[in-house]
């Protein structure tokens, strides 16, 4: 077995089994300047989400990605990590750390979809720009061009590209901005995880997931306490 192999396994290992612990207890272009879609400028916006460019993939559903994380000043910087339905960054990563986390039995959340209030990407950006739900994760894994970058535009960053299907000048840069349980963010350069705005039955929240050692993304569901990263949508 590869080094590689052993890695993605020991990735997946630990994010499935976030996952399952909460099961059981609640049963874009240049580097600087990616101005690849419209400019969303609005005074309603914080200086950030006014920095942000909305980009055009061609999706079905006219569905606009930004070309950075909350909490990136560049598309290609990781940006901050939130706790499913929390909207500022932390130390720390778990259950007694959660907000929506009364004791071992209980999940405070209700609703199956963020709330806005409870968006992260409203929350630090304002305007229209939201989390993306289950189904516009699976869309930009289905309607777009993706592969695994490394390296991306001689930044030292890897990460995942997604590219509009019939025109190539318009894509965006995710970052493998790894993820963080308790105090350690791991997997910096090698993985990326990225919040959706939906719960499943369990009340595992939507997840969009990739690596250094697969062709492939996938959607998944995460335990909510994870700090991941963010990439709005409008």
């Amino acid at each position: 077995m590869t080094l590689m192999k052993k890695y993605l396994s020991h990735a997946a290992f630990a994010l499935m089994m976030a996952a399952s612990v909460f099961s059981l207890a609640s049963c874009g272009g240049d580097d600087d300047d990616n101005n690849n879609g419209d400019d969303p400028n609005s005074s309603t916006l914080t200086p950030a989400g006014r920095a942000a460019v909305a980009v055009d993939l061609g999706l079905p559903s006219g569905t606009r990605w930004a070309d950075r994380n909350v909490g990136a000043d560049k598309p290609q910087d990781a940006g901050y990590l939130f706790a499913w339905g929390e909207t500022a960054q932390k130390n720390t990563y778990n259950w007694d750390s959660y907000k929506w986390y009364a004791d071992e039995d209980v999940f405070t959340y209700t609703g199956s979809v963020l709330d806005p209030k409870d968006d992260a990407a409203r929350a630090n950006w304002g305007g229209n720009w939201r989390l993306p739900t289950q189904e516009e994760l699976e869309e930009l894994r289905y309607y777009t061009n993706y592969e695994w970058v490394v390296n991306y535009n001689n930044t030292g960053i890897n990460g995942y590209k997604f590219t509009n299907m019939s025109d190539p000048s318009k894509f965006i840069f995710m970052p493998a901005a790894g993820y963080s349980l308790d105090t350690n963010i791991r997997y910096v350069g090698r993985v990326g995880s990225y919040w959706g705005s939906t719960l499943d039955k369990d009340s595992r929240a939507a997840t969009l997931v990739f690596d250094d050692t697969d062709a492939d993304s996938d959607v998944n569901y995460t335990a909510p306490y994870v700090g991941q990263s963010v990439r709005p949508v409008q």
